[in-house]
């Protein structure tokens, strides 16, 4: 039988035995670990390119990743949904095999410069920490 832990951080869940026609068992204390957390892309490895009107969308250029990791912009650090692209969808984009880049276009960032949050998660670990970004103006 498998059940879902509460939380993603480290615990105790308390294991019983029932059978048939008798009682439950006493608790058996079971520690479980903590999920493992994906480290946080370096700034030096985040690649902004805010172009200016009517060539096409903004992109940003993750570098260094591993196949599979997913990248995900947010315009705040504390959101949990990401940036939309300028078709509407979430700026969130898997690094294919066999890469290890992965690029988010057809964004829409401001002419002025700004700032961008961007995390990572790698299969089987919890997103990384958002890494802050500044992009410059057009």
């Amino acid at each position: 039988m498998h059940a879902s832990l509460p939380g993603s951080n480290f615990g105790v869940i308390y294991v019983t035995v029932t059978q048939l026609n008798e009682e439950e068992s006493a608790g058996i204390p079971k520690i479980y670990p903590s999920e493992p957390v994906t480290a946080p892309v370096s700034a030096h490895h985040i690649r902004m390119n805010n172009i200016t009107e009517g060539v096409g969308g903004d992109a940003v250029t993750v570098l260094q990743l591993r196949e599979g990791d997913t990248v995900r912009l947010y315009s705040d650090a504390k959101m949990s949904a990401a940036v939309q692209t300028m078709a509407g969808v979430d700026a969130v984009t898997t690094v294919q095999p066999g890469q290890s880049v992965a690029t988010l276009d057809n964004l829409r960032l401001d002419d002025e410069g700004g700032i961008l949050y961007i995390s990572v998660t790698a299969q089987g670990k919890r997103e990384s920490s958002k890494t802050i970004k500044k992009y410059e103006a057009q």
